[in-house]
């Protein structure tokens, strides 16, 4: 059975298994350790001492994430396109927004939003995200196979070996110049497979300020939402 503890800042799950090594893990506000099933409390206290400055990092890092994330009621708010978007309702027939206005309208009636908004946001997502691309990558020369929309958690974006480009739905939150970070970093892969320097020197060229915004994609998280 998992066990509960304290370590001074924080409260953990201990979750034991055939593993050989601890390991700790932190996501939606808590953390826990994974332990080989006969390990003892005081070496995982131990182990919690050592780690403790990363995880306070990582628990800080994402507490940062979860205050991001949208909220898709009534008086709810969402970023679009990195704008502040508020939901209101209204006698509309579909969910629609007013992107000068900052305002997202959803039908009158409808207890949670959540599967009418999210439905919205990806089929905007999926004309955005490939005009998006083409645009970059024609004025860069820049070819690759097929563009496809994804919905599966973990990544932004990627680039397959026969250069088949992917963006998450989500991106549609972020900056504008986030987007394009990441879309510079998948055509940087339809040359250089792999993170070598070659090409992180062809992401410098497609996007000078990467790095910047690299370290603020760091912040950002992919969610998952409950329809």
């Amino acid at each position: 059975m998992p066990e509960t503890s304290d370590e001074s800042a924080f409260t953990y799950t201990v979750r034991y298994s055939k593993r050989k090594t601890l390991a700790v893990a932190v996501k939606d506000g808590h953390v826990t350790v994974y332990a080989p099933k006969y390990a003892k409390m005081s070496a995982i206290d131990a182990f919690l001492t050592k780690e403790r400055d990363w995880i306070i990092r990582a628990l800080q890092k994402d507490a940062k994430r979860q205050a991001l994330r949208p909220v898709f009621a009534t008086g709810g708010h969402f970023t679009f396109l990195g704008r502040e978007m508020t939901i209101e309702v209204s006698d509309t027939a579909t969910t629609h927004f007013d992107i000068a206005r900052g305002i997202c309208f959803v039908k009158s009636g409808i207890e949670d939003a959540t599967e009418s908004i999210v439905s919205a946001l990806q089929a905007f997502a999926a004309q955005y995200l490939r005009m998006r691309l083409e645009k970059f990558a024609a004025s860069r020369g820049i070819t690759y196979r097929s563009f496809a929309m994804t919905r599966a958690t973990g990544k932004w974006g990627s680039c397959s070996s026969d250069n088949k480009i992917m963006l998450h739905w989500q991106l549609i939150f972020l900056p504008v110049a986030e987007i394009d970070y990441v879309i510079a970093h998948e055509c940087a892969h339809t040359v250089h497979h792999d993170h070598s320097k070659a090409f992180w020197e062809r992401v410098f060229e497609l996007c000078p300020d990467y790095k910047a915004l690299r370290r603020s994609l760091a912040n950002r998280a992919i969610y998952a939402f409950e329809a």
